[in-house]
C-alpha cells in the first residue's frame, strides 16, 4: 500500500543496540540520553526480524559507527521533507508509514560538552503547545506511536516555527515494498528513517536484488543532492540469513 504522508524511517533490529548506544551517546546531557533511549527503543520494538520473502541479493546500510545514517548538517526541515518526497516518486513504486515519535526537550539548556556543538532546547510552553496540537499529554517528554496525520501535524509546526526545531527530535519511519527502477515495480523489503529537528539525518537500510539496482538508487539520491551512498556499505546476502 502507497501511503501519500511525509514520512520518514527506521533502521533494522538486528543492529539495534550499536545504532541506539551511537545515536544516544552522542547527546551531551544524561537527562537527554535516557529519554533518546526510551524514544529509540520503542521505534525498534516495532519491527521484528524477518527472513527476506523476496531473491534480495544486496544489502546496504552503514557501518555501526554511523548506524543513525547520513547527517544534513543544517538542513532545514521544508527542504528535507521536500527531497523525501522527490525521492519517493522516482526511486520508489511501493510504500507504507511504519511508525513515528516526537520527543520535546524541554527546561533550561545544559553547556556542550568539549568538542560538540550546543544543542537546542524547547521552552516549556512548547510541550504543551504540541500537546494541544496532538491531543494528547506527553510522557516524559514524548510522544509515541504517532499515527501518520499526527506526524503530519508535528513536522508542520516544526516547519512553521523555525524556533522549535532545534529543541525537538521527530523520527518518521517508512517501510519501501518496491523499488522503482527504469520506471520498472522491483521488490524489496528496505527502511528509511527521517530525523527532523535537532541533528536532522536520512538513515538507510536498503535491499536489493542486483547492484545496477543500488545503482540507480545512489544515483537519484546523488541528483537530489540528499545523501551519497557508499559501494563500501553494499554487501551479499547469504542465503537464508536473517536481515
Amino acid at each position: 500500500m502507497v501511503s501519500h504522508q511525509h514520512c520518514g524511517f527506521s533502521p533494522l533490529v538486528n543492529y539495534r543496540e550499536p545504532g541506539l548506544n551511537g545515536f544516544r551517546n552522542q547527546l551531551p546531557y544524561a537527562g537527554h540520553r535516557a529519554k533518546a533511549r526510551v524514544l529509540l527503543t520503542r521505534e525498534f520494538d516495532a519491527c521484528t526480524h524477518y527472513r527476506t520473502p523476496i531473491a534480495a541479493m544486496f544489502r546496504y546500510q552503514p557501518p555501526k559507527a554511523n548506524i543513525w545514517g547520513h547527517s544534513l548538517r543544517n538542513m532545514p526541515p521544508d527542504r528535507q521533507r521536500t527531497l523525501f518526497d522527490e525521492f519517493l516518486k522516482r526511486a520508489v513504486a511501493e510504500y507504507s508509514f511504519q511508525n513515528g515519535s516526537l520527543m520535546v526537550f524541554a527546561g533550561p539548556a545544559p553547556p556542550p560538552l568539549e568538542g560538540q556543538e550546543p544543542w537546542g532546547h524547547a521552552r516549556e510552553s512548547n510541550l504543551e503547545r504540541f500537546e494541544q496540537l496532538l491531543g494528547t499529554v506527553a510522557l516524559n517528554g514524548g510522544f509515541y506511536s504517532l499515527a501518520p496525520e499526527k506526524c503530519e501535524i508535528a513536522l508542520n509546526e516544526i516547519i512553521r516555527d523555525s524556533a522549535v526545531a532545534p529543541g525537538v527530535l521527530l523520527l518518521l519511519s517508512v517501510g519501501i515494498s518496491k523499488w522503482l527502477i527504469n520506471g520498472q515495480p522491483v521488490p524489496t523489503q528496505s527502511q528509511i528513517n527521517l530525523h527532523y529537528g535537532m541533528k536532522p539525518c536520512i538513515s538507510t537500510f536498503l535491499q536489493f536484488q542486483t547492484v545496477d539496482e543500488f545503482q540507480f538508487v545512489k544515483q537519484v539520491l546523488s541528483e537530489l543532492h540528499f545523501c551519497t551512498l557508499n559501494e563500501k556499505h553494499l554487501k551479499p546476502i547469504k542465503p537464508g540469513k536473517k536481515t
